[in-house]
């Protein structure tokens, strides 16, 4: 296994925010035991074949997951909290909708559940 300097942007506006981080990258079988029990379970079970389209996968799934930490980082503290519940509610529609409910009412919802934060958030605020 090997470590690449890799970087996260994120678009706020018209600035890029960067961070950089470290990427895992998955070379060997033996690298692939040490990060995924099940995908060793299917090389071992012959489901799959260990070649460098399982490490591509599994160097992706490990990456994917640290850059998705990063960049909710960056939009918490440098975006600022209007982007973090911006993303908050698409997120909300995107569940409703996922759970087979109409994206009318599923963005009338996350409106309601939004306003609920907002006003949370407020009275935080106003108790500091």
């Amino acid at each position: 296994m090997k470590y690449e300097n890799a970087k996260v942007e994120v678009k706020v506006n018209d600035k890029t925010l960067l961070r950089t981080y470290k990427k895992t990258v998955v070379e060997t079988f033996d690298d692939a035991v040490a990060q995924v029990t099940v995908l060793y379970d299917k090389v071992r079970d012959k489901k799959v074949t260990a070649d460098s389209v399982v490490w591509e996968v599994v160097t992706y799934a490990l990456d994917l997951k640290v850059r998705a930490d990063i960049r909710q980082q960056i939009m918490a503290t440098e975006a600022g909290p209007e982007k973090a519940l911006e993303k908050a509610f698409k997120d909300l529609v995107a569940g409703f909708i996922a759970a087979g409910i109409p994206e009318e009412t599923a963005t009338t919802l996350a409106e309601t559940q939004m306003a609920t934060v907002r006003a949370a958030i407020e009275s935080a605020k106003a108790a500091m």
